[in-house]
């Protein structure tokens, strides 16, 4: 059997290989702007799916929530520099879980706040005397509330799912 070019063929596949392997969760990000930002993504975009890539940019857009809501009515400039002080040098695991953190809060801020309703609107219908229109009114607001809480605690569960994927022991990366 004849070896000729066989190595250099396999170094070239290896080589390929090592080149276009995925960026790793221990990557840092390097940036301190949106275009910054953007060009980090950029210089991986062919190491990363379009989920990779919306993924991130939630994660920018959770720290922008966190930040309006830590500093409500600040400026533009000093605004965007706490966002990326929030995410420059983190690594890809760090932010994207800080991002699912902040979503799950935020899904159980909203769980918590369909309890009442869900309640007012279960008292209000065993109330005697009520209309026909009083009685669709309550008996659509419940069918609603109890469809967007089911959602809602759908979409808990995809959140609480992709935190355990990022777990430090759970990912090979």
């Amino acid at each position: 059997m004849k070896l000729g070019n066989l190595p250099c063929a396999l170094l070239l596949v290896c080589l390929a290989f090592a080149g276009c392997s995925r960026p790793s969760l221990t990557d840092k990000i390097t940036a301190q702007d949106d275009e910054s930002f953007e060009s980090w993504i950029g210089r991986r975009s062919a190491l990363l799916t379009p989920i990779d890539i919306q993924e991130l940019h939630d994660a920018r857009q959770q720290i922008r929530y966190q930040v309006m809501q830590q500093h409500p009515g600040m400026m533009s400039a000093n605004f965007n520099a706490l966002v990326y002080a929030e995410i420059n040098g983190q690594t890809l695991r760090e932010l994207l879980v800080k991002s699912y953190t902040l979503q799950r809060d935020r899904v159980d801020t909203d769980l918590a706040n369909y309890k009442p309703m869900l309640e007012r609107f279960e008292k209000d219908k065993q109330r005697a005397g009520l209309s026909e229109v009083q009685r669709k009114y309550v008996g659509d607001s419940l069918e609603k509330l109890h469809r967007l809480k089911a959602e809602r605690e759908a979409e808990r569960e995809r959140i609480l799912r992709r935190l355990a994927e990022l777990a430090p022991d759970n990912s090979a990366t």
